[in-house]
């Protein structure tokens, strides 16, 4: 509980001002590691240089890049996270500052890890798909590493999303291939192999549902389409 006292010694101009010495830190790079953190993941300084540098950054992160939960570990009270992943999304919107974004974008990352596929899907991808048209290129970079991360550990998906990569995704990151930043055509690379992997695992399991639901409704008899794996052999 808390007294009447603790709220009247809140003093928000110190918590403003706390939170304007975080960002400049996040700015300046004191938030960012070097090489390799504990996950293999790159740990980059940013500086006024990283611009036109070759490697995307990342922030330190020691949440593993393989936790991911699904509708049959979930508890009942987790579905209160939805709160705090929209009001991130919200703030999102709002927020102008390359390291806020930066810092969003990671919010988003760890959130992910505790989220549904649906939530994935209707609430986080929009969101980083958005920030792929960002005026900073340190934004776009992490914006497509961290969507191909957080797609490729989707496991269930309705119907209505089997297309996907080929009428949502595909259109809008391929302006990344000609982006004038070498950082994010490089962070862009080093994606496509995770991306183009995903969407085929999106295609096949929507060919198996598809499948699946002949055979149950009687039409094994018909001829059966091959699988989208089964095509590029």
């Amino acid at each position: 509980k808390i007294s009447n006292n603790s709220v009247l010694d809140f003093d928000d101009d110190a918590l403003l001002a706390e939170t304007e010495a975080l960002l400049r830190s996040l700015e300046e790079g004191a938030f960012w590691g070097e090489g390799r953190d504990e996950n293999g993941a790159d740990t980059l300084p940013l500086s006024s240089q990283n611009a036109s540098s070759s490697n995307p950054p990342f922030l330190k992160d020691n949440f593993s890049r393989h936790l991911h939960m699904d509708n049959s570990t979930l508890s009942p009270s987790a579905s209160s996270l939805i709160i705090l992943l929209q009001l991130v999304i919200s703030t999102l919107r709002h927020v102008q500052r390359p390291s806020s974004k930066l810092l969003s974008i990671q919010l988003l990352r760890r959130l992910s890890l505790f989220s549904t596929d649906e939530t994935l899907l209707q609430r986080i991808v929009p969101s980083l798909v958005s920030l792929l048209q960002d005026s900073d290129a340190s934004v776009r970079a992490s914006a497509i590493s961290t969507l191909a991360e957080i797609l490729s550990t989707i496991r269930t998906f309705p119907p209505s999303d089997a297309k996907l990569f080929p009428q949502y995704i595909f259109k809008r990151i391929s302006h990344l291939v000609s982006d004038p930043c070498v950082m994010v055509r490089v962070a862009f690379t080093e994606s496509i192999g995770l991306l183009a992997e995903t969407s085929l695992r999106f295609l096949d399991m929507s060919y198996a549902v598809h499948l699946y639901d002949l055979v149950e409704s009687g039409g094994d008899s018909v001829e059966q389409p091959m699988s989208p794996s089964e095509e590029k052999k």
